[in-house]
């Protein structure tokens, strides 16, 4: 049985398993981010979406202004090919 989910998040999450730590954000509005990474070489945030048509920044304006030293970027999976699961980021 595969212990990931088939969805996008599931794809990027197979790719960060390096990390030591990996949290998720959300409010109780309902405003979230699919990865934080706050204790790597370089902190990152990571919201995942299908393609680049889906990416909406406005809804993760209060976060990039509540955790400022913490970059904010968003990963589009389609095309869906290995090497975009390959990326470095």
């Amino acid at each position: 049985m595969d212990p990931y989910p088939r969805c996008q998040e599931g794809a990027l999450w197979r790719v960060l398993s390096w990390a030591e730590e990996i949290r998720f954000w959300r409010t109780a509005e309902g405003k979230e981010v699919d990865f934080v990474l706050p204790d790597t070489d370089e902190p990152m945030a990571l919201e995942v979406k299908l393609d680049e048509k889906s990416n909406q920044p406005g809804k993760h304006k209060l976060f990039m202004e509540s955790y400022p030293s913490i970059p904010f970027r968003f990963v589009n999976l389609n095309p869906r090919t290995e090497e975009v699961l390959r990326k470095e980021f």
